[in-house]
């Protein structure tokens, strides 16, 4: 099985932008939306952006009107948008030119969509453990049919066993709070990123 797509969400300060840059991670997401509890003014974003080189950076927005999301990916030349997918459908020929990560609701239950919209580049869903061990088969079809990043609230050794059994698309990580500016310690996203250099040479 290949490396998966990473993508780090909730990205507050340099050292974690830098962290997941330096790991290889493909997507950082920094929340643009005032309100949100890991806001990050533009400016910032755009300061740690010239000190990174490799992700794409992703917009993360829940409630703002879907006319401020399309400019502010248009003003700040943001390389995707992710919003929840219910505010997506609400007018989705508005990010006919934007690439969307669209945050899936949970639990699965009937209303849940059997086909998702087609232009949506990664869907992401949050899964602890309780909710895979219960919904194992609804999520594996799920990840089988669409591009899914799962956001799994886990242990690593867990996270890996998800990866091997689920034909996900990804995973999507989350940032954190600095001890200190400058400092801050990666000990458990070392261990997720250990699983997954197992998960590559099975």
């Amino acid at each position: 099985m290949g490396y998966p797509v990473i993508k780090a969400g909730s990205i507050t300060n340099l050292s974690d932008a830098r962290y997941f840059s330096a790991k290889g991670a493909d997507l950082l997401g920094f929340s643009l939306e005032e309100g949100l509890e890991s806001y990050l003014e533009p400016g910032k974003m755009q300061e740690m952006r010239g000190w990174i080189e490799g992700p794409k950076i992703v917009g993360e927005f829940e409630q703002a009107p879907i006319e401020l999301i399309v400019e502010a990916a248009r003003f700040f030349q943001l390389d995707a948008v992710q919003l929840p997918y219910a505010r997506f459908l609400q007018e989705p020929s508005a990010f006919s030119s934007i690439p969307v990560l669209a945050v899936l609701n949970w639990p699965v239950n009937a209303a849940f969509p059997a086909n998702l919209h087609e232009s949506v580049d990664y869907f992401v869903l949050q899964v602890d453990e309780n909710q895979w061990n219960m919904q194992y088969s609804v999520l594996k079809d799920i990840c089988s049919k669409h591009p899914v990043l799962l956001d799994l609230q886990m242990s690593p050794e867990n996270m890996l066993e998800v990866l091997r059994t689920c034909p996900s698309a990804g995973l999507h990580l989350r940032g954190g709070e600095e001890e200190k500016t400058g400092i801050k310690s990666f000990e458990t996203l070392d261990q997720v990123f250990d699983a997954l250099e197992v998960l590559m040479v099975d």
